[in-house]
């Protein structure tokens, strides 16, 4: 090969050599098992008869690791920033096959780990003088779009950085209103400044009214309660939804005339430093004594009696809250006991009220093994919970079958409304919906491995309606499809990617990336503002969850 190539254009001139003697870039496999191992695939591992002739005959390097540069090269291709490939190598990229071509009827730009459509622009469009007006702050902009996405079966946004971004597209040529915006979000107790939180009472203000109000509340009400030592930093933190140095910055902004006052402040931080640290110590005590509790397995929870079984659940439930502490690096109260069986008798409950006098739907021992064998509905709302039996009914699964799934596999209540409908959606295309009556645990499987594996089956068996099939010929363990077939399950992902159905999966927006594509973007000050918004939806493709 030529020297002097990056890996990128050796890429794509190795495929094209490739291509021309009748190989199909788009097959090979990124990796290849060989000899029991799963490696990266070298030129000389493509399956094609004439490879070897191929190699010799244009002084290819046969241990050149074509598979894991075709990777590297769509992932970059799928990246946001648009600088790192050139329209020519994205062509070329697209003609040989080593990446899929976007639809060029594909209008909505889609963000990496969500979308957002013209649909959501278009809200933002619409309410823009009101929003520079102040009569309309981010929260209430994002509870306008979602309440019609809802209605119009769009997707939803999930934080206000993205609306943020929305904004700015419309006010990039228009210095006046920019800096109008700015000032809003300047002067917005929010992220950035100071926080109105999420209670009740300041949802549906402006931003400055909202502010106003919240220093009010902090000062007239709080301040007097925290200075004669009836409430703490953390009650009020938990009143409304704030931090300790926007409580601290409030308070010392309306003492900074008073010398007095502030060392009346400060002193009383320093006794609410004492009480926290012995809180803290208490809550020390308290995670030591749920480490060394030893949770059973789940043969053994059910040969304890009630009260045992009800003590695992109680220790498992905190000793899940504090594992999530410990990933997450942060520090929080530990919950009591008595807190968590009071959580644990509202789930408790919950299955309770969906039994009846004619029939009995979940026993007690029902409710405790639920709860045991998935601790984290333990703080969850019955809303959240009845929206995904709910879902499981409208395809058409009765109430006493949905009780039935639930008491198999508790786990079902666990999982996003996404998911669950994802997969009730391609179980449904081949008739096996009726599949997870009998055995719930097919929906432990991923939606990718399901999407594979009902693929693989429809081409076995050369045909779409799966519905004769015994559900255990499709979901196979990875040790039985790999024995029977000599296929695993990393293998068939790769040869049926669940990629090619994203289009019609329903994504959660992840905020940050929008920021990346507009900085990303080849785009320069313009006076046309579709033209700025076009190059920005030009640099995103689809990468959703």
């Amino acid at each position: 090969m030529k020297q002097g190539l990056d890996w990128k254009q050796e890429l794509l001139k190795i495929c094209t050599i490739l291509k021309n003697n009748g190989i199909d870039i788009s097959n090979i496999k990124i990796r290849e098992t060989i000899n029991g191992k799963r490696i990266c695939t070298n030129i000389k591992d493509i399956k094609f008869d004439n490879i070897n002739e191929i190699i010799k005959s244009n002084s290819l390097d046969e241990s050149w690791p074509i598979g894991k540069h075709i990777k590297n090269f769509r992932e970059i291709y799928k990246d946001t920033n648009k600088s790192r490939l050139s329209d020519e190598e994205k062509r070329m990229a697209e003609d040989l096959g080593i990446v899929k071509k976007i639809p060029e009827d594909r209008q909505k730009p889609v963000f990496k780990g969500g979308k957002v459509s013209n649909f959501h622009i278009n809200i933002i469009k619409e309410n823009i003088d009101e929003i520079l007006n102040g009569q309309l702050n981010n929260t209430e902009i994002m509870k306008l779009i979602n309440e019609r996405a809802i209605i119009e079966g769009e997707t939803e946004i999930k934080d206000l950085t993205t609306i943020k971004r929305i904004v700015l597209i419309f006010l990039n040529n228009k210095p006046e209103d920019l800096k109008k915006y700015n000032e809003i979000l300047k002067n917005n107790p929010g992220k950035r400044n100071l926080s109105i939180g999420k209670s009740d009472e300041f949802k549906g203000k402006s931003y400055h009214q909202g502010a106003v109000e919240f220093k009010k509340k902090i000062i007239d009400y709080y301040l007097p309660l925290y200075l004669s030592n009836k409430t703490s930093i953390e009650t009020i933190k938990k009143d409304l939804h704030t931090s300790n140095s926007t409580i601290d910055k409030i308070i010392e902004e309306y003492y900074k005339n008073d010398e007095e006052g502030l060392e009346k402040y400060r002193k009383a931080k320093e006794d609410n430093y004492v009480a926290t640290k012995e809180k803290r110590e208490e809550s020390k005590r308290m995670k030591e004594e749920v480490e060394k509790y030893k949770i059973v397995s789940t043969a053994e929870f059910k040969l304890l009696s009630e009260e045992k079984q009800d003590k695992q659940i109680i220790m498992k439930t905190r000793k899940r809250r504090l594992d999530i502490d410990k990933k997450k690096g942060v520090y929080k109260s530990f919950s009591t006991e008595k807190t968590t069986i009071q959580n644990v008798n509202k789930i408790k409950d919950y299955f309770r009220k969906k039994n009846s006098d004619e029939k009995i739907n979940f026993s007690e021992q029902d409710i405790r093994y639920v709860i045991f064998m998935n601790t984290s509905l333990v703080g969850r709302k019955e809303e959240s919970l009845d929206r995904k039996i709910n879902k499981l009914a409208s395809y058409g699964i009765s109430k006493e079958n949905i009780y039935g799934i639930i008491k198999t596999y508790p786990g079902i209540l666990g999982s996003s409304i996404e998911r669950i409908e994802n997969q009730l959606d391609m179980l449904k295309k081949v008739n096996l919906i009726d599949s997870i009556v009998s055995n719930p645990r097919i929906l432990m499987i991923s939606p990718q491995l399901m999407y594979a594996l009902i693929k693989y089956a429809k081409e076995r068996y050369k045909i779409d309606n799966l519905s004769g099939i015994e559900p255990r010929n499709i979901f196979m363990s990875n040790s039985t499809i790999k024995k029977r077939y000599g296929i695993t399950h990393e293998e068939i992902k790769e040869i049926f990617p669940y990629d090619e159905i994203k289009g019609n999966v329903k994504c959660i927006i992840n905020a940050q990336t929008i920021g990346q594509a507009l900085f990303n973007s080849e785009v320069e000050m313009c006076d046309n503002m579709q033209k700025v918004l076009n190059n920005i939806m030009e640099t995103i493709i689809i990468n959703s969850k």
